[in-house]
């Protein structure tokens, strides 16, 4: 496990971790999934994402989704505040014509310990660029789905420069293109 470092973050007692895959963290997952505001945008985490220790913990290590795995923890009380990760799973569920492939998917949650902190721009930024340094610059974007009336996770994926591309079954489709960096150096 590694620490990441994000000075507002750091700021509020927060930190940032990179790896954590123990049964603590399956636990913890467990009963964060519970939160009612995770079960109104996101039932699936308490129904088959984290309804329990052992399959927390199989989403964790779950090698095939090749998955980046970030925490946000209140670096005081070691509470877990947030979760969010990357998964390889390309996109495969528009009839939107794409300019790029969208070969990651991107997930983040905030929980009680954290929220009305306006942490979560912070937290989303830190991960993004870490995970964006640590993949190979092969021109391809990152795409997530949403609950269409979460407003406030979509202003976030906005923020961080996702733009809308479809709405399915009252969810949200947002892609984030490659950056220009990668977009030149998968050309050449």
């Amino acid at each position: 496990m590694r620490t990441i470092s994000n000075e507002e973050l750091e700021g509020r007692g927060f930190v940032v971790e990179q790896g954590q895959q123990d049964e603590e963290l399956a636990r913890e997952l467990v009963e964060a999934s519970l939160d009612p505001v995770i079960r109104e945008f996101t039932p699936n985490d308490a129904l088959r994402r984290f309804p329990n220790p052992e399959t927390a913990q199989r989403w964790l290590e779950d090698a095939e989704a090749a998955r980046s795995v970030y925490t946000l923890r209140d670096e005081a009380l070691r509470k877990l505040g947030g979760l969010a990760w990357f998964s390889q799973k390309p996109i495969s569920t528009t009839d939107v014509d794409l300019p790029y492939d969208y070969e990651n998917t991107f997930g983040i949650r905030l929980y009680e310990p954290a929220r009305g902190q306006d942490l979560a721009p912070h937290f989303a930024q830190t991960v993004h660029e870490d995970f964006s340094a640590g993949r190979p610059q092969n021109g391809s974007g990152i795409w997530l789905e949403t609950d269409n009336n979460n407003t406030r996770a979509t202003s976030l994926y906005l923020e961080l420069g996702y733009r809308a591309v479809d709405l399915v079954g009252g969810r949200l489709l947002m892609v984030l293109d490659p950056s220009p960096e990668e977009d030149e150096a998968d050309s050449n």
